[in-house]
């Protein structure tokens, strides 16, 4: 049994979205998500989908630091 923490709480934490958001957002049931506390029980697609999330999230955040970047750069010049 592994202690790593199951990819649905990490999108959750990372997103900050509650688990009705986020069983919205994958349309599925919460309870499945509940069930999903193994990372070993979640499905391929599922799991897909969360590092999709995941990856989506960390481009935005990449995506903001370039603009402010380009802000400051147009201040000094």
């Amino acid at each position: 049994m592994s202690n790593e923490k199951p990819l649905y709480k990490i999108v959750l934490e990372e997103l900050d979205l509650s688990v009705d958001e986020l069983s919205e957002i994958l349309d599925i049931n919460v309870n499945t998500l509940y069930c999903y506390s193994k990372n070993e029980r979640v499905p391929k697609r599922t799991k897909l989908r969360l590092n999709v999330l995941l990856e989506n999230n960390k481009l935005k955040e990449a995506i903001k630091n370039y603009h402010k970047f380009l802000k400051v750069i147009d201040k000094i010049n």
